[in-house]
C-alpha cells in the first residue's frame, strides 16, 4: 500500500514479487515497472512517494538495475484538482557503486510531503551519497508561477560519514507552508545548531487573509 489512497497489484511466486506490478489511484494505473527472477526491480519504473495522497501526488521516474537504482531519476508533481502532471529536473545515480543505490552530482529534490501549498524544492551537490557544497530550498506560493529562494546554507566535503551542516544557515521548519512559514537563521559547526542567541526566528503566518511577519530571538 502507498499512502492511503493508492495500492500495488501484481503477482507473488513463492512469496516473492515476479513480473509487472503497478500503482493503481482512482481506478487508474499511474505508475509500475517489473521484477525479476531474483525479486529485483529491473528496467524503467515509475513509483509513487512514500506519502503519495490526493493533495501530494508525486512520482518517481527513473530506471533500476539489479535493483539498484542508476542512470537519471525525476520527480513529477500533479495538484489534485490537474490532469497533468509537472516534471521537476532530478538528478543521477552513480552506475558503478557497490551498495545501496549512491546519488552523484547535481539534484534537485522535493522536500517530504510536497503538495500545492507547500512547494520547496532542495538544489545541490551529491559527492559520493552525500550532500556537499551549498544547498538552497526555493518555494513557490500556490497560484504564483516562479520559485523564489528561501533558504540555504553549506555542507563540509572531506568528512566521513553524513553530510554535515557547517557556517551560516537558512533553514525552513519541517512544517513550512503557505499558511505558517517559520525559517530558522544562525549558525552550525560541525553538525550542530549554535545556540545561546546566535539563531533566530522569522515567521510569517497568514492571519485574516494577510501575512503577519515577526521576529523571534536575538539576531
Amino acid at each position: 500500500m502507498i499512502g492511503t489512497q493508492a495500492y500495488e497489484f501484481g503477482e507473488y511466486l513463492n512469496n516473492n514479487k515476479i513480473r509487472r506490478w503497478i500503482y493503481i489511484y482512482e481506478k487508474k494505473t499511474i505508475g509500475g515497472g517489473f521484477y525479476d527472477e531474483q525479486n529485483q526491480k529491473n528496467g524503467k519504473w515509475t513509483e509513487l512517494s512514500d506519502e503519495f495522497r490526493r493533495v501530494s501526488q508525486v512520482l518517481y521516474n527513473g530506471e533500476y538495475r539489479n535493483g539498484k537504482k542508476v542512470g537519471r531519476w525525476d520527480s513529477f508533481f500533479r495538484e489534485e484538482e490537474k490532469e497533468n502532471f509537472l516534471e521537476f529536473v532530478g538528478g543521477l545515480y552513480a552506475d558503478q557503486m557497490q551498495g545501496e543505490s549512491t546519488k552523484n552530482g547535481k539534484w534537485v529534490e522535493l522536500n517530504n510531503g510536497f503538495e500545492k501549498f507547500s512547494q520547496i524544492t532542495y538544489n545541490g551537490q551529491y559527492k559520493n551519497g552525500k550532500k556537499v557544497g551549498r544547498w538552497t530550498a526555493f518555494y513557490k506560493d500556490h497560484g504564483k508561477v516562479n520559485f523564489e529562494e528561501i533558504g540555504c546554507g553549506c555542507y563540509a566535503d572531506q568528512i566521513e560519514g553524513e553530510s554535515v551542516k557547517i557556517g551560516q544557515w537558512i533553514v525552513l521548519s519541517d512544517q513550512f507552508d503557505k499558511y505558517s512559514q517559520v525559517t530558522l537563521i544562525g549558525e552550525y559547526q560541525m553538525g550542530k545548531r549554535m545556540v545561546n542567541g546566535i539563531f533566530y526566528i522569522w515567521e510569517k503566518k497568514l492571519v485574516e487573509d494577510h501575512m503577519q511577519l515577526r521576529q523571534k530571538g536575538n539576531p
